[in-house]
């Protein structure tokens, strides 16, 4: 199982700064909005999917901004993945070493997986995650983002709110 000390092994090996912030454990993206006065960042929601393209499965996260809602069934046919779903709480902990809990992009540690972004992650000051548990948010600037990737082997891949759903009609 990933753990807090392995995120931060990972990221003194690659030289990957941050800033830490200790909280109650968070178990919704609801649950962060209370620290949105404290916590300066773009905080996220982090989605690992799988779906069905040319015969063969293929998983992949989905990373985007915590006040949006991705139409997963939009992204499954603009991307050509059919019968896209989550990661079942199994593989989570088998494949990448995850509790449902603590779903982040940390994960890419064991195992490199495509990721898709939201457009307001690659512009935002400052972005964060919850470093493989739930009650810590480490924020990350663009150069240490940049870094973070590169030592993941992820190139994310931008998405817009075309896959999003509209609050306002939801």
């Amino acid at each position: 199982m990933l753990s807090l000390t392995d995120a931060q092994w990972f990221c003194a090996k690659n030289d990957i700064t941050y800033t830490s912030y200790t909280h109650p454990a968070f178990f919704t993206t609801q649950d962060s909005k209370h620290y949105d006065h404290i916590i300066p960042w773009v905080h996220t929601k982090n989605l690992f999917l799988m779906g069905k393209k040319d015969g063969n499965r293929h998983t992949m996260l989905v990373c985007l901004s915590s006040h949006k809602r991705l139409s997963i069934k939009t992204f499954g046919r603009m991307l050509g993945y059919k019968d896209v779903s989550f990661w079942s709480p199994d593989m989570l902990t088998s494949i990448l070493g995850l509790s449902p809990w603590s779903v982040c992009i940390f994960g890419c540690i064991q195992t490199p997986l495509p990721v898709y972004m939201h457009t307001d992650l690659f512009t935002a000051d400052l972005v964060g995650w919850h470093p493989c548990i739930n009650t810590q948010t480490w924020t990350f600037d663009v150069p240490n983002r940049r870094k973070l990737y590169q030592a993941l082997k992820v190139t994310p891949l931008p998405f817009g709110d075309e896959l999003c759903i509209n609050e306002a009609s939801a």
